[in-house]
């Protein structure tokens, strides 16, 4: 972030969202609780808003405050849902495949487990 604390960062944000023309903020990167100051903002001026963090605190932030919410690996999805190439949702598709296999190996091991095989 620029500026020399968030909340210096928070104020000269403020100043551009007020803006007649800003009609839309994607709030995604590494941020505390002074973001709900930036995603009230924007809702108070009918913008849209898209946000997602790594902090527990602004995800519930965001939770509390903007209108859309992109929560754990949905920040990665986010070529998938802007592009639509056929190489990331074919990317998208194989990450939910292998959790499928995954998960179907697991299960396996702990139904063997309780029934004494392993």
């Amino acid at each position: 972030m620029a500026g020399a604390t968030p909340f210096a960062y928070v104020l000269g944000t403020l100043e551009v969202m007020n803006e007649p023309a800003v009609r839309t903020n994607v709030f995604m990167g590494s941020y505390g609780a002074e973001v709900g100051f930036l995603t009230t903002a924007a809702e108070e001026n009918g913008a849209f808003t898209l946000a997602a963090s790594d902090s527990i605190v602004a995800q519930s932030v965001f939770l509390a405050t903007a209108r859309e919410v992109m929560l754990g690996e949905e920040l990665y999805a986010v070529p998938a849902y802007l592009v639509h190439r056929s190489s990331h949702v074919a990317s998208l598709k194989t990450q939910d495949l292998l959790r499928l296999i995954i998960s179907g190996a697991l299960l396996l091991g702990l139904l063997l487990k309780l029934a004494g095989i392993a």
